[in-house]
C-alpha cells in the first residue's frame, strides 16, 4: 500500500508498505521512466518478514524488480 509518491530528481519514489506473512514493514520503491512505461527497484530482508533463509539478517537481502508497461 503506497503512502507517498514524490517525484524527485532520482526518479518517481514509491513510499509505502508491504505485508508478507502477516508482517507489515515500510518499503521504498525508486521507479525510473522508460520509453515503454516504468521500471521500479526496491530492497528488502526477507527476515523482516519471518523469512530467514541463512542465519544473519544482511545475508538475507534481495532485490525486487517492477516492470509496467504503458499500452
Amino acid at each position: 500500500r503506497s503512502t507517498k509518491v514524490l517525484d524527485t530528481d532520482e526518479g518517481i519514489r514509491v513510499d509505502g508498505l508491504l505485508t508478507m506473512k502477516g508482517k507489515t514493514e515500510p518499503l521504498v520503491i525508486l521507479f525510473q521512466r522508460t520509453e515503454k512505461g516504468l521500471l521500479g527497484t526496491a530492497e528488502l530482508y526477507t527476515s523482516d518478514y519471518g523469512i530467514s533463509i541463512k542465519k544473519k539478517r544482511e545475508e538475507n537481502k534481495v532485490s525486487i524488480t517492477m516492470k509496467f508497461e504503458f499500452q
